[in-house]
């Protein structure tokens, strides 16, 4: 059930943060972090940055503090260029 249009509400809410958030990191160069939000709240912060030219966002942390990264991309690319080792590997290594 949808109270008052409490999700319509929220969903602008989040769009309208992620726009205003993402001016900020291309004027300061800085990335920003967002609060821990549910699944649902940090897709729509994907999907509203999805086409933005400057910015890219990723998600870090384990749930329930999984929280939106929105970061500058051509800094993230730069990032993406050194190799990371998988999941995999990653786990076998915390195993030893």
């Amino acid at each position: 059930v949808d109270v008052a249009n409490y999700k319509k509400r929220r969903e602008e809410a989040l769009r309208k943060l992620a726009s205003r958030l993402a001016k900020k990191v291309v004027q300061t160069g800085k990335r920003v972090k967002l609060e821990p939000m549910l699944n649902r709240e940090r897709r729509i912060i994907h999907l509203a940055l999805k086409n933005h030219p400057q910015v890219t966002t990723y998600s870090v942390g384990q749930e329930p503090e999984r929280r939106v990264v929105i970061d500058l991309k051509e800094r993230s690319k730069s990032k993406d260029n050194r190799k990371k080792p998988s999941r995999r590997n990653k786990k076998r290594e915390q195993a030893k």
